[in-house]
């Protein structure tokens, strides 16, 4: 049996290796904007351009850790600033880290490692899979949406489910300088 002790020079306490593991869990949310048929890109790329939007979305998700599939990471080109960004890779073992971005290889694994390395509120930012996957496996806190009142060019969608059954809407407001945009906070039923 592999124990690591240490001693707690406070308390002279002993920890073992299983009692160093983070206990707590930290909040699991899921940020999106998307059109009125749930379209969320084009091509890898965002169909739309609403600076408020983006402004919204870096308020919401600063000082978090971000998790993302392996395309939105490609997108980003580069970390998102100010934030631990986590993206799933498949193809990887343990956890990497590459130009800035921690790689893992499933949601799971993800919101493990934040919980006990970076004791961070976590934000889902995408794409399709990951969303799909947060949404029907794991306990969401709250959903952060962006309803955007227009129909765009595009390929790439939120799932279409169901998907809003175990939540209720808890916040809605619209933008002033844009009205076809709606900032909705969605919580657990």
């Amino acid at each position: 049996m592999n124990i690591n002790m240490f001693s707690n020079k406070e308390n002279n306490y002993q920890y073992s290796q299983s009692e160093q593991k983070v206990n707590n869990t930290y909040p699991i949310n899921l940020i999106v904007a998307f059109d009125n048929n749930y379209l969320i890109g084009k091509d890898y790329e965002l169909p739309w351009d609403y600076p408020e939007d983006v402004k919204y979305f870096h308020e919401k998700t600063l000082n978090s850790t971000v998790i993302m599939g392996y395309r939105t990471m490609e997108c980003l080109k580069k970390p998102l600033k100010d934030r631990i960004n986590i993206v799933i890779n498949r193809n990887v073992h343990g956890m990497i880290c590459e130009k800035g971005f921690f790689h893992v290889n499933s949601l799971k694994k993800a919101i493990e490692y934040n919980n006990e390395y970076f004791h961070k509120t976590i934000f889902i930012i995408g794409g399709t899979k990951i969303y799909e996957e947060a949404l029907l496996k794991f306990n969401l806190n709250l959903l952060f949406i962006t309803k955007i009142n227009k129909n765009f060019e595009g390929n790439i969608y939120f799932p279409k489910m169901a998907l809003l059954e175990n939540y209720i809407l808890d916040d809605s407001y619209r933008s002033n300088n844009h009205p076809e945009l709606f900032y909705e906070t969605w919580i657990k039923k």
